[in-house]
């Protein structure tokens, strides 16, 4: 059970992290695109949406994920996750004046977020990629 409570916790930092740059409205929340994957399309029905189901989605992730039986298969899902990841959120932030205007004002959060992004995608490969122990299984 440790696994899911992981995901979870980067889901809501990476969330926590992604709405930050919204501000009051004069920011922007297209880098929930790369923390909440499709939840990140539902930005116009609103944000509440993409930042409570990013933490469930990341714990979804570091539960099931790991636990594919098939290693092509669990390889195949993988990318697939990592894939709709950067491609939504490359189309969120493409052309997106406000990014460019938060990475201008202060570069630091927008590197920051993207460490958690890139720390939390590498901690998803590694329990995905090794193998499953029993003591995994059961804890």
């Amino acid at each position: 059970m440790k696994r899911p409570i992981l995901g979870f916790v980067l889901g809501l930092l990476l969330s926590l992290q992604a709405s930050s740059f919204i501000g009051a409205g004069h920011g922007t929340g297209a880098l929930l695109g790369f923390s909440s994957s499709v939840l990140g399309l539902l930005l116009d029905a609103g944000i509440i949406i993409p930042i409570l189901g990013t933490p469930l989605l990341w714990a979804a992730y570091f539960l099931l994920i790991p636990d594919i039986d098939s290693r092509e298969s669990r390889l195949a899902v993988l990318t697939a996750v990592i894939a709709l990841h950067l491609l939504i959120g490359l189309w969120s932030v493409y052309d997106d004046a406000a990014v460019q205007r938060t990475y201008q004002r202060d570069v630091a959060p927008v590197i920051s977020f993207f460490v958690l992004f890139a720390i939390s995608i590498g901690l998803l490969i590694f329990f995905s990629l090794r193998r499953a122990s029993t003591s995994d299984a059961i804890d």
